[in-house]
């Protein structure tokens, strides 16, 4: 590996021969002109010697002096941006605390065959919080908080949140929900189905949306887009 020197916050590395634009240095000064440890930028050569500016600002020729130590200025890369990811086109902010389904996470080391720096979707999270995902060979792997690098969240509107909050996805409705639409509150009693049994009605878009019913027992037929998650029916059992 090629021997490295920080000189003034700027990186150079050490080369076998300077081309115009790099440096050398020498360890000690052979002239009185010349300072130990200084680079100096070669400016062209002279039959295959470098030249530099000396210190009294003269042209000096290397072939007098070759043993100096040649290097190459190597320009700092950009930290890469890790505030983001981006997953299917869409973008996932990174954030704190606990993990929902829903986000990838990022492993802070190898293990069980999960891979560090490679991004994860989080399935499912148990009652612990934490998050369920798939391994490299695609098996179902826990995730402590303890082994997570970094979290990212799909920004959500507030409908979508509506589900996420509870560990749903979005649009997951289950019989027993309490539901939301256009500010009014109802408890959905049917899936996918077009007639009520309770009320005989018929209803059309089973597969889009759902049947429910409000505070005072009136039945009606629901878009699934238009509706919000309250209340999931397995808090309202507890």
């Amino acid at each position: 590996m090629a021997e490295q020197s920080i000189v003034k916050e700027v990186t150079y590395v050490q080369v076998d021969a300077p081309k115009i634009g790099d440096y050398i240095t020498y360890d000690e000064a052979p002239r009185s002109y010349l300072t130990a440890g200084k680079f100096y930028t070669v400016i062209k050569f002279d039959e295959g010697d470098a030249v530099i500016i000396d210190d009294e600002g003269d042209s000096f020729d290397t072939w007098y002096c070759k043993d100096f130590t040649a290097y190459k200025l190597v320009e700092p890369t950009k930290p890469a941006d890790d505030s983001f990811i981006e997953v299917d086109g869409l973008r996932y902010d990174k954030v704190e605390g606990a993990v929902r389904v829903g986000d990838y996470i990022i492993a802070s080391y190898d293990f069980d065959d999960i891979t560090v720096g490679k991004k994860y979707e989080v399935f499912g999270v148990d009652s612990a919080g934490k998050g369920y995902i798939r391994d490299d060979d695609g098996c179902t792997r826990f995730v402590n908080a303890n082994r997570i690098q970094a979290i990212y969240r799909r920004a959500l509107s507030e409908r979508e949140e509506s589900f996420v909050k509870f560990g749903r996805e979005v649009d997951e409705f289950k019989v027993g929900d309490i539901v939301e639409a256009r500010g009014v509150k109802s408890v959905i009693s049917t899936l996918k189905a077009t007639y009520s049994h309770n009320t005989g009605m018929c209803f059309s878009g089973a597969h889009t949306g759902f049947i429910s019913a409000n505070a005072d027992g009136h039945e009606h037929w629901e878009l699934i887009k238009s509706a919000s998650l309250v209340e999931p029916i397995e808090s309202r059992l507890k």
